[in-house]
């Protein structure tokens, strides 16, 4: 038997959330049901729906070290972190606002 109790773990686990959405407000992280928080994983077909990028031009911006690689799973499988695509967007916005402000 653990000497931390259940209330403390959940307590523990609302401030590491928290943080954690301080640090990125979007939600990249999902609260498993012991109170872990976890990054979470976005499909390809997703991150080209977040970023309006098509397959072939997302490899090729990897390819070019210009977008996040995907984390490897298995069988071929692969997905990103949405915290990584979360940030290359906002990258993307910072680089169109600072030209507009030159």
């Amino acid at each position: 038997m653990s000497d931390i109790s259940s209330n403390t773990i959940s307590a523990l686990s609302s401030t590491y959330l928290q943080a954690a959405k301080a640090e990125n407000p979007r939600s990249t992280y999902i609260v498993m049901p012991d109170g872990s928080i976890i990054p979470m994983l976005l499909k390809r077909q997703q991150v080209e729906q977040l970023t309006s990028v098509g397959r072939s031009h997302l490899y090729a911006m990897m390819a070019d070290d210009k977008f996040p690689r995907p984390v490897n799973l298995s069988g071929g499988r692969v997905a990103w972190l949405a915290s990584e695509v979360h940030d290359w967007i906002l990258a993307r916005i910072a680089e169109r606002d600072g030209s507009a402000a030159k």
